[in-house]
């Protein structure tokens, strides 16, 4: 069955109708020993009823992630040259925290897509 008929079939139109609704999902009990002794009540409970007036749909709150405040950004045009291929090496120092979980994935970014572009010499 196509997702489209599985969705219909439980009366939803998009995938977005199905967050939150735990009323979908029951515990399949006699499967398994050690599965019949978890006990799921709190990840069943609908989530409304623990924190009603909260809207739980995702992309109902605008996210403000400041991406052009971000540190990568100085290390992309400090390695500009090396990126180009007009500069050898850069040696570069910043501090980085565990807030910054990706950080290399920009400068990463544009190392690709330069040598892609064939305007790069690794």
């Amino acid at each position: 069955m196509q997702v489209r008929g599985i969705l219909a079939s439980l009366g939803l139109r998009r995938f977005q109708d199905l967050i939150g609704r735990t009323d979908f999902l029951a515990q399949r009990e006699g499967h398994h020993l050690k599965a019949d002794l978890l006990d799921l009540k709190a990840v069943l409970t609908d989530a409304l009823a623990l924190r009603s007036g909260v809207d739980i749909r995702g992309g109902t709150v605008v996210q403000q992630f400041r991406l052009e405040t971000r540190l990568e950004n100085a290390v992309v045009d400090a390695c500009r040259g090396v990126i180009e291929g007009t500069e050898k090496f850069v040696r570069l120092a910043y501090p980085i925290t565990n807030s910054q979980r990706t950080f290399g994935a920009t400068l990463s970014y544009h190392i690709a897509k330069a040598y892609q572009a064939g305007e790069t010499v690794l």
